[in-house]
C-alpha cells in the first residue's frame, strides 16, 4: 500500500495448542509474551501500520467464502 516498511513479518495460522509451546518456549527464555509482547514490540517503532493477506486459495475454497 505505499508505506515504508522496515519490519515484515510472515507467518502461518497457529492452533492454540502451538500457540500455547511457541509462548511457554519465550517465557523460559525470559521473553515478553501476548499482549504485553505487542506493546512492548511497537515501543520500538516512530509508527505502525498492518496489512493482511490471505492465499493463495483454490477456487473451492474462494467460492465457499463467498458463500459464508
Amino acid at each position: 500500500s505505499g508505506d515504508s516498511w522496515d519490519y515484515l513479518a510472515i507467518g502461518p495460522f497457529t492452533t492454540d495448542e502451538q500457540d500455547q509451546k511457541m509462548d511457554d518456549a519465550a517465557k523460559a527464555k525470559g521473553l515478553t509474551t501476548g499482549m504485553a509482547a505487542s506493546l512492548e514490540f511497537r515501543t520500538m517503532m516512530a509508527s505502525h501500520t498492518d496489512t493482511m493477506a490471505g492465499g493463495p486459495f483454490t477456487i473451492y475454497e474462494l467460492m465457499k467464502k463467498a458463500n459464508e
